[in-house]
């Protein structure tokens, strides 16, 4: 496996982890629609989360992690999260 996709991995099991942490249960990790993924899916007894996780080794700039995920990522993300509720 290639030195990106195992951080990758990392990020997103440690976001799983938080996520546990905090009331949720894990319902779907790597969910694809097409060529839509979304990484994780959780949910507790308020709510459903969809959630990218961007696992960087650097900064690059002043670029915030949210930033990484841009306009059309989220439009993706929520034409998926819409498909995964219906």
């Amino acid at each position: 496996m290639a030195l990106h996709n195992e951080i990758g991995h990392l990020g997103e099991d440690a976001t799983c982890e938080y996520l546990l942490a905090h009331g949720y249960k894990i319902v779907e990790r790597n969910w694809r629609l097409g060529n839509i993924e979304i990484d994780i899916i959780a949910e507790n007894a308020d709510y459903i989360v969809f959630v990218e996780v961007k696992t960087r080794t650097s900064t690059y700039g002043d670029v915030s992690p949210e930033q990484y995920v841009d306009e059309h990522k989220r439009r993706f993300m929520t034409v998926a999260g819409n498909a995964y509720i219906k």
